[in-house]
């Protein structure tokens, strides 16, 4: 066999590599074969015996070899992170069927497969909050409308960030987000200060005084999306200039599923560009008094159907401790807010709103007004853990099963039966 081997031209035989290389495939990890050799192979006919002594002492000095390596590949991480080969992307194929012409059975069992082979990207700000309310306050914190995006919607769904910090910004903040797939490769850190954010509630948590906003490198924020990201299959456009979500429209390719947020600065500020940006997207989310600015309109309905007619497909509207409104055509549905006796800090509610919206319709491959529907309770409730702590506290530690008995509970609060066939 040996022989055999070397009339092939083979070097090394490795003895593990084939189940190694197959898992590492599959879960598409990058993987490279260090080859650290113990002993000749019995071809080699005049050598010198081995012993099992020889061997043990060649083996330990592998060992060291190998420890070392790793432990220089780990401190060299961020080089090591940036990708270009195609093993990120090696599934992406696997599953030809699309997900929506599958059973709901077929897809939960595939799930870890289907993840793989498409992605949810959100463009937006990762920042440092500070923040006062009437039930304390909190300096530094963790914040902004992609942090909260992705930390919802990564309880559901394989999440993409594209935005900026400064290198001032605590890294580590975010390992949170890792553990759970979350994929930053698209967070550039560049020189200066993160985009910085200090606001103040008072009793009535739906209205936020800002004291202070340092745009910082914010300020200089270009989306600039790499291959994969441009692949997205559902995209999320963060509160930030339209003329930066017009610009990551024209970089992604055929996404299935666009929402869009904005702000009353950008309404007012940027109206032609947002007004260039509506029939590019399929749900646009706004909260009341963004709704009515932008269409002129004093009553959400009227403001909704208005928006459509911009080119919009659909409008839902945040409405803070109120619930949300989602309108499509002449379809309406109204969620309600989950009933809450602690409500501490409802800073990233809404993104987080966003990021159960649209990460239920990433995990059920669903985009139909009943899907939507669906989509609207999940966000009232991933809001609602949201709200029940300063910054990501509630959010970080929140899990899928948690996420399920409130969803299932909020179904029973608003579940009734028809009247009695009697009153006509």
């Amino acid at each position: 066999e040996s022989l055999l081997y070397r009339s092939w031209g083979v070097d090394v035989i490795g003895m593990t590599a084939m189940p190694e290389v197959r898992l590492a495939r599959e879960a598409q990890i990058c993987y490279a074969t260090l080859a650290l050799a113990t002993d000749y192979d019995c071809w080699y006919e005049g050598h010198a015996a081995v012993t099992v002594q020889q061997v043990i002492e060649t083996m330990q000095r592998n060992v060291s070899a190998a420890r070392d390596l790793v432990r220089v590949a780990a401190q060299n991480g961020g080089a090591l992170a940036k990708r270009t080969c195609a093993c990120g992307r090696a599934l992406e194929h696997a599953v030809m069927t699309a997900r929506e012409a599958m059973p709901a059975e077929a897809r939960e069992r595939l799930r870890l497969l289907l993840g793989s082979c498409r992605m949810l990207l959100v463009v937006g700000s990762v920042a440092l909050d500070s923040v006062e309310t009437p039930f304390g306050s909190r300096e530094g914190s963790l914040g902004g409308s992609a942090t909260y995006f992705a930390a919802a919607a990564s309880l559901l769904a394989p999440v993409d960030v594209v935005g900026v910090v400064g290198d001032d910004f605590p890294l580590a903040q975010l390992d949170f987000l890792c553990s759970r797939g979350v994929r930053l490769d698209g967070l550039e850190r560049v020189p200066g200060r993160t985009f910085r954010w200090k606001g103040r509630y008072g009793y009535d948590l739906n209205a936020a005084q800002t004291l202070d906003t340092q745009l910082n490198v914010f300020e200089r924020f270009e989306p600039r999306l790499d291959a994969r990201a441009r692949r997205a299959d559902r995209l999320f456009l963060g509160n930030i200039d339209p003329e930066l979500q017009l610009r990551v429209l024209e970089q992604v390719e055929r996404p299935r599923l666009v929402c869009a947020d904005t702000m009353n600065y950008w309404i007012s500020s940027k109206r032609e560009q947002l007004l260039e940006l509506l029939p590019l997207v399929d749900v646009l989310m706004v909260n009341d008094a963004e709704a009515r600015q932008l269409a002129g309109e004093s009553n959400v309905m009227k403001a909704a159907a208005a928006i459509e007619k911009m080119g919009a497909r659909a409008v839902c509207i945040k409405r803070g401790e109120y619930g949300a409104l989602l309108v499509s055509g002449k379809e309406a549905f109204f969620a309600p807010a989950y009933p809450l006796s602690n409500v501490v800090d409802p800073t990233g509610a809404g993104d987080s709103f966003a990021g159960g919206f649209l990460g239920l319709l990433d995990r059920t491959g669903g985009s139909d007004l009943s899907a939507l529907r669906q989509a609207v309770v999940m966000g009232c409730t991933i809001a609602s853990f949201t709200v029940e702590a300063f910054s990501l506290d509630r959010l970080r530690d929140l899990t899928l099963a948690e996420v399920r008995t409130r969803f299932e509970t909020f179904r029973k609060l608003t579940d009734y039966g028809a009247l009695h066939s009697s009153i006509a």
